[in-house]
C-alpha cells in the first residue's frame, strides 16, 4: 500500500445490537466534506488547508478525486 494513503482512524464508542456509533479522526472527516458536499463546506475546507495542521490533506483530496481547484478558486461563493 501507497504510505501517503491514509486510512480513516475509527474508534469506537458503542456498540449496540442495532447500532455501531464510531468517531472518526478529523482530517478524515475533512476529506469526506471536501468530497461529498464541496458548496456547503468550502470555506471550512479552505480553512482546513491553510492552516497546516492537517498536512496530508490536499493530496488526500485529490486521491479521492476531489476538486481540489474548486478551494483553491478566488471567489465570493
Amino acid at each position: 500500500m501507497d504510505p501517503r494513503k491514509k486510512k480513516t482512524k475509527e474508534v469506537e464508542l458503542f456498540k449496540f445490537k442495532n447500532i455501531e456509533v464510531k468517531l472518526i479522526d478529523a482530517e478524515s472527516t475533512l476529506v469526506s466534506k471536501a468530497i461529498h458536499a464541496p458548496k456547503k463546506n468550502k470555506q471550512l475546507i479552505r480553512q482546513a488547508i491553510a492552516s497546516d495542521k492537517f498536512p496530508d490533506l490536499v493530496d488526500r483530496i485529490i486521491e479521492n478525486k476531489g476538486k481540489l481547484d474548486f478551494f483553491l478558486e478566488d471567489n465570493s461563493e
